[in-house]
């Protein structure tokens, strides 16, 4: 997604986005069924107007949710007391339990892995790859996405009240926590997701898959879970990355 930089005053200006889609029509060269990858450009108020930037609108929006009470002490040092996972889950587990796919998302990415986002309105960000009779189908394997410790989507975060999570007793350790929250590991994500994968009953993961910083993930659960997953399918990854 590229800003039209330099129109913002310009109606018909706004955010240029990809798209994957059905290919226009050619005439007598069309190819029935052709999907190619294509440009729109949205106007600005279809981000302004309840879009990722509005306080108000995150406040409100209520999401799948599991509370662990007993919280979790990430590896910094630092308790938090509550432990909160949002998460989605797409397709039906089996009587084995032995469908479950986890598919772990990017730094940009939450949780509406398969459907429309409730904030944007734009398709699930892997929706070409989950779904009924998709690669990942919905139809065979339970799939389950969870928004990452330290994310803006329901998980414990930034935005996340403070009160009672254990940093401190004084006035600074209520509301929310902000730029204070502490720092948070590839790994602490994932001790926070085995914790929604046991909560939903499941011994063995059939699969953990994702791509980018959702990949260091996927070699995270290997390292640190290695009896709890069947096959791991990182993608576009590595095992580190700088802060650049």
């Amino acid at each position: 997604i590229n800003p039209s930089a330099d129109h913002r005053g310009d109606s018909t200006a706004g955010i240029t986005e990809r798209i994957w889609g059905e290919a226009p029509s050619f005439g007598s060269l069309d190819c029935p069924g052709l999907q190619i990858w294509r440009l729109r450009t949205r106007p600005w108020s279809a981000y302004a107007t309840g879009g990722m930037d509005r306080a108000d609108t995150l406040a409100t929006l209520a999401h799948q949710t599991v509370t662990f009470a007993d919280g979790m002490t990430l590896e910094c040092g630092v308790s938090l007391r509550r432990l909160d996972v949002a998460y989605r889950t797409y397709g039906t587990l089996n009587a084995a339990r032995s469908n479950a796919v986890l598919v772990c998302h990017a730094l940009t990415g939450d949780q509406y892995v398969a459907e429309p986002h409730p904030i944007t309105g734009k398709e699930g960000w892997w929706e070409m790859v989950v779904g009924p009779g998709r690669s990942v189908d919905t139809d065979r394997f339970f799939v389950i996405c969870a928004n990452v410790l330290g994310g803006c989507m329901g998980s414990t975060g930034p935005r996340s009240q403070r009160d009672g999570d254990g940093t401190g007793d004084g006035p600074t350790d209520t509301g929310p926590w902000g730029t204070e929250f502490p720092p948070v590991t590839i790994r602490d994500m994932v001790r926070a997701q085995k914790r929604l994968i046991e909560h939903l009953g499941i011994a063995r993961l059939f699969a953990v898959m994702g791509g980018s910083m959702g990949g260091m993930q996927v070699l995270e659960w290997v390292a640190l879970y290695p009896d709890a997953v069947f096959a791991a399918l990182p993608i576009a990854t590595a095992s580190y990355h700088s802060a650049q």
